[in-house]
């Protein structure tokens, strides 16, 4: 009977061990969490970044994301500071869009000048600018047409300080220069007329 009682105590104890174990969290810190992906995100994460005092991670809205979510908090046990964003790209595609964009910059232009091409993991979407030199280039004008039009709202365009407006901006900036053309075309032609 005492072996008997001492082995149920030896189950229970062994029983309560091993639930403890469970619930208590693998990492002190979401940095400490962070640092087993070394950049190499899970399918269902967009990005990992600090947002003043508060820690934030770009999730997929998707069922899998929501469930890596509930399994976060549960790992990381200082989690008060960590916020949840739901984004609609993982960073695995922007990634393999950036690598298209960036080959692409490589094999059809020349004499681009400065330019970037980047992930914003908080804004989930790949930036790209164009120093003031685009202007004199016809290819980065073409690519620039190409990257809205293939990517869409997986990308966002700088040129020179200002962003581009992914729905036609880029003709409205050329309509702009267009008319600026126009427009000086004409004051010439009222400068000569004034000369004879």
């Amino acid at each position: 009977m005492r072996k008997m009682l001492a082995l149920v105590l030896i189950m229970i104890c062994l029983c309560s061990m091993t639930v403890q174990a469970e619930d208590t969290p693998q990492f002190e810190t979401l940095y400490d969490w962070s640092s087993q992906w070394q950049g190499n995100y899970p399918d269902y994460m967009s990005g990992f970044w600090f947002d003043g005092e508060n820690a934030c991670i770009g999730v997929l809205d998707t069922e899998e994301g929501n469930r890596a979510k509930r399994e976060i908090m549960k790992e990381v046990k200082e989690n008060s500071n960590i916020i949840f964003v739901h984004h609609k790209y993982s960073h695995d595609e922007l990634k393999e869009v950036e690598s298209e964009i960036l080959a692409y910059i490589d094999k059809n232009i020349e004499n681009l000048g400065s330019w970037s091409v980047g992930i914003s993991e908080d804004e989930n979407v790949i930036r790209i600018r164009f120093g003031e030199e685009y202007k004199w280039n016809f290819k980065a004008h073409k690519a620039i047409r190409m990257f809205n039009k293939t990517y869409g709202d997986r990308v966002e365009i700088f040129l020179g300080d200002k962003a581009l407006d992914n729905h036609g901006g880029f003709t409205s900036i050329t309509t702009c220069v267009g008319i600026g053309v126009v427009i000086l075309a004409v004051v010439f032609v009222i400068k000569q007329r004034k000369k004879r």
